[in-house]
């Protein structure tokens, strides 16, 4: 466990699960929470956050990143984070909405069909997806900045890399 947890999936990145489910989210979890701080803020930064999440007193400059903050530059422009757990709990969500529309059974790949609720298509649903990750793009945008020009004599080990928009191909 790096910052995210199962239990965290409620409000606005809520995903309904049940006990057979919750191993399979802990596998996305740990499949790609990692993967997104180090995009997020580079690999030598990313591995320094993560690390220090161990202390009992986190760093300053980490806890500047991770929580949700409000800046505004001289000439106008604001930069607001929702902070780096819901950008995670976004980008994990994606991913598991997107994988577990379809299931691959011992004949082949198929869709779940429940009789008491009407699915909404795989594509339907992948949009919600996306919606969810693509709005946390601003938080992303907003930590970057905060590293790159914000507080850079803080933040030198920042190499973050740009995350882009998900959509689904225009059918």
């Amino acid at each position: 466990m790096i910052l995210l947890t199962t239990a965290m999936f409620t409000g606005f990145n809520y995903i309904n699960t049940s006990s057979q489910s919750i191993s399979r989210l802990q596998s996305y979890i740990d499949r790609y929470e990692k993967q997104y701080i180090c995009q997020l803020l580079g690999v030598e930064l990313g591995e320094l956050f993560i690390a220090d999440l161990a202390n009992a007193s986190q760093d300053v400059r980490f806890v500047n990143i991770q929580d949700a903050f409000y800046e505004q530059t001289e000439s106008g422009t604001m930069h607001i984070s929702k902070g780096m757990e819901d950008f995670l709990l976004a980008a994990v969500a994606y991913h598991y909405i997107k994988d577990t529309q379809y299931s691959h059974t011992i004949s082949g790949v198929g869709k779940k069909l429940l009789e008491a609720q009407k699915d909404q298509t795989g594509e339907n649903a992948n949009r919600y997806g996306e919606k969810r990750f693509n709005e946390a793009l601003d938080t992303v945008d907003a930590i970057q900045w905060y590293c790159k020009t914000f507080d850079t004599a803080t933040y030198p080990e920042y190499k973050g890399i740009k995350i882009a928009p998900v959509y689904s191909a225009i059918l």
